[in-house]
């Protein structure tokens, strides 16, 4: 048996119709009788000292119970922890201004909370925010960081001038001695379209209390109960041991190391001084403003070679807006990053941290994805200015000569050669074809969960057979909506081989579940997913030595199969784990019980680095700026040979964030507010214009047969799809990107800002043809180096 079997059914109609109906639940289907529910007034400046703040006329409102400002709880609170997670090293010149959930005398950014309304009914909540009078004296906003570091700059915070946040720093080699040898030194500032994390549906909370006993339960929408418990002990002072988090059902996606949010602890705090019952929950509006991140991250790259192509350096600088407030998860980690597949002696990695009048902002995806766009955007430009091809260029530096046959296939399935004719084909044509290219090796989230030093990063689990049969599986994943548990159900029917309506999974609820652990998406489907199998295998071993004793044999006789214990003298008899957990009830044997499972995954299945190469071809047309996708081909080494179906779904993602996905937010008013789309001011052509995206070509060189479930190997084909996808999303960007400013490079383009909409294209466009500087740099390779040249 491989071990596929229930992975590839589907979730019995009743389960299917369950999760759907979760997805739509909300704070208010929640609470409990005699809830009181909550309504925040919020900031419309991004930055203003508050003169003054009568709530009198509130407190007056028909069914209003209670009405606060930061100034009235200031004393009842303490400030948001920083770190709430295990990260990177503290950085250089760290500074954590306070920061409390409701503001007390200055609001730095739009929509942060100014007061709070507790009363009967939602309806009665919001209509006495009307009755709330406010005076603000607006101070200069500051939007980016190129504002935020002037000389003349106000400061966010007194107690950080020069709105300096942190700094990181990492050096290898001596990269002034390479820069005074090198032939070429080329230099570039790139902005990198940053993914942030959004939520969908608004969130929501419910806090109940126990007056009995003097505890709460906390409802949040969040990935990470564990964190959320401790952070929200710490900010309220309520004991920990006192404190219950749990995720009522995939009702939001919020970060899963993200702090919680302001009003979480703004609802227990209310319930803790009131003595009843609160819930809060966002409206579309309300979260729109609050959720925008302000993608700000400015990246100085220089890197310099020998006229022959050979990279002697490479300097980045990062200049990274963490918004008002430092995040638990702000990108503090972003300047430390691997250089991928490329053999570089000397390099200098720097990520500044800079604090602007937006949104406290939270990563969505690795720290190294910056990183790898501003590598793999700058190779391409060296190409350029050398007038090499880019293939040629990366073969010339590539650190393991394994990475050919990768990048050689992915040439192949577009056919490179044709590609290269038909862009020389249409230089003098108003659509330009261009073609972007990345390799990109990344390490797999077992690897790095297993060369940590700090605690385990994944969730936790624990397997066991219940006397009634049925199989229990208790995990410290959420459940978010992204169907994690009814994977890791699969797993266990999988690996048990039972059925899987007799598999129950119980998510994560901070009193009952394994030991804590957090994980992103997608590698809490990775690491989340092998503890599951693991303790799903350890069940089998706890319960062989029953099993020998039930069939009056030796261990090594046994097999295992169809969720029941045979010996190989006589295959005919046999014992089930549903009748094994019956033992203890008439004092027979130990019933199958696997405890927490946060050991290390170690198997040599899963270790390695992946090498992935990525080929973009699109057309761009310079009378429009309309950018369209004539072909893409991926091709990886991974040894697994499943999850192309998902690295496909990567690579369209990824093409959005390319060509349209944004955010932002307008330093003045939320009534500019910009999220996901094109700036909300554009005179281009077709400024609105989707892009045609073609089906992703994805091959896999290797792809050994998967082990079997059960053998003691762990399977990682059923788990690491979502961690796949997540790695082609991000190295898709900067092929895409490549690909446009290949395009447009003919035409002197230099400044090209991502996501490449309609309009940014069209714009660049415009501003080359307007520009009188020299003649425009050469196009690709067009002096030196073949596709078959070699190192």
């Amino acid at each position: 048996m491989t071990g596929l079997s229930a992975s590839s059914v589907t979730l019995p109609v009743a389960d299917a119709e369950r999760q759907y109906l979760d997805a739509t639940r909300r704070g208010e289907d929640l609470a409990p009788p005699g809830t009181l529910h909550l309504a925040i007034l919020r900031s419309p400046y991004a930055h203003a000292r508050l003169a003054r703040v009568d709530v009198e006329g509130a407190r007056d409102c028909p069914g209003v119970v209670a009405v606060h400002t930061g100034a009235e709880l200031a004393e009842e609170w303490t400030t948001v922890p920083f770190p709430a997670e295990p990260g990177p090293p503290v950085p250089a010149e760290l500074r954590v201004p306070p920061r409390l959930p409701i503001a007390v005398d200055t609001v730095r950014f739009v929509g942060e909370p100014v007061a709070v309304v507790a009363a009967t009914s939602g309806y009665a909540a919001v209509d006495a925010l009307d009755a709330i009078e406010i005076d603000y004296e607006p101070l200069p906003p500051i939007r980016d960081v190129e504002e935020a570091l002037a000389p003349d700059a106000p400061s966010v915070h007194d107690s950080a001038p020069g709105n300096r946040c942190f700094l990181h720093r990492q050096a290898h080699g001596h990269y002034e001695s390479a820069r005074e040898h090198a032939d070429v030194v080329l230099a570039r500032q790139l902005r990198h379209p940053w993914p942030l994390a959004t939520d969908d549906p608004p969130p929501s909370v419910v806090v109940d209390v126990d007056d009995a006993h003097g505890t709460y339960t906390v409802w949040s929408d969040t990935r990470d109960p564990d964190q959320v418990r401790d952070v929200l002990a710490h900010i309220t002072g309520v004991p920990v041991t006192g404190l219950r988090v749990l995720t009522p059902g995939p009702v939001g996606t919020r970060d899963p190391a993200a702090e919680p949010y302001a009003e979480d602890a703004v609802a227990l705090l209310l319930a803790r001084k009131l003595g009843r019952p609160t819930t809060w929950s966002a409206t579309g509006g309300e979260a729109r403003p609050r959720d925008a991140r302000h993608d700000d991250l400015v990246q100085e790259v220089e890197i310099c070679a020998r006229r022959d192509g050979t990279i002697l350096g490479l300097r980045l600088h990062q200049l990274v807006a963490v918004g008002a407030y430092l995040s638990p998860v702000s990108p503090r980690g972003l300047g430390f990053a691997e250089l991928g597949p490329y053999l570089v002696d000397a390099h200098e990695l720097r990520c500044t941290g800079v604090f602007t009048t937006t949104p406290p902002t939270t990563r969505l995806g690795p720290d190294t994805a910056a990183a790898t766009f501003a590598i793999e955007r700058i190779i391409d430009e060296l190409a350029a200015e050398l007038g090499l091809d880019p293939v040629v260029l990366r073969r010339r530096n590539w650190a393991e000569p394994r990475f050919d046959a990768v990048t050689t296939r992915a040439l192949e399935l577009v056919d490179y050669d044709e590609l290269r004719r038909r862009r020389r084909d249409q230089e003098s044509s108003a659509v330009r074809l261009g073609i972007g290219l990345t390799t990109t090796t990344r390490r797999r989230p077992t690897d790095a969960r297993r060369q940590s030093s700090e605690r385990p990063e994944g969730p936790s689990a624990s397997v066991r057979v219940l006397p009634t049969g049925r199989v229990e599986v208790v995990t410290a994943a959420a459940a978010f909506g992204h169907g994690h548990l009814a994977t890791f159900a699969r797993v266990v029917a999988d690996t048990l081989e039972v059925p899987l309506q007799d598999v129950r999974v119980v998510p994560a609820d901070t009193p009952h579940s394994p030991a804590p652990g957090s994980a992103s998406d997608a590698r809490m489907l990775v690491l989340g997913g092998m503890a599951v199998l693991r303790a799903s295998e350890r069940v089998i071993e706890g319960a062989r030595s029953a099993a020998a004793r039930t069939l009056g044999c030796r261990l090594e006789e046994l097999r295992y199969g169809r969720g029941a214990f045979h010996t190989r003298r006589a295959p005919h008899r046999s014992v089930s784990l549903r009748a094994l957990a019956t033992t203890p009830l008439t004092g027979h044997g130990v019933a199958p019980d696997v405890a927490t499972d946060k050991e290390p995954v170690d198997a040599d299945h899963t270790t390695g680095d992946v090498h992935a190469a990525h080929v973009a071809a699109v057309e761009v047309d310079t009378e429009t700026g309309v950018v369209d996708v004539l072909t893409y081909a991926v091709v990886d080494d991974t040894d697994t040979p499943l999850g192309l179906t998902a690295v496909r779904d990567g690579v369209i993602l990824g093409i959005g964030r390319a060509l349209v996905g944004t955010s932002g937010q307008d330093a003045e008013s939320p009534a500019d507010l910009r999220c996901c789309g094109p700036p909300g001011i554009v005179e281009g052509p077709a400024a609105t214009a989707r892009p045609a995206v073609p089906e992703p070509l994805a091959e896999r060189l290797g792809g050994e047969a998967p082990p079997e479930v059960g053998s003691g190997r762990p399977n990682p084909v059923l788990l690491e799809e979502a961690d796949q996808r997540r790695a082609a999303a991000l190295t898709a960007v900067p092929a895409v990107v490549n690909a446009v400013a290949d395009a447009l490079r003919p035409l002197g383009v230099r400044d090209l800002v991502p996501p490449c909409t309609p309009d940014r294209v069209w714009r660049a466009i415009q501003a080359a043809r307007a520009d009188q500087s020299p003649s425009p740099v050469p196009g690709r390779g067009e002096t030196e180096g073949e596709v078959g040249d070699r190192p």
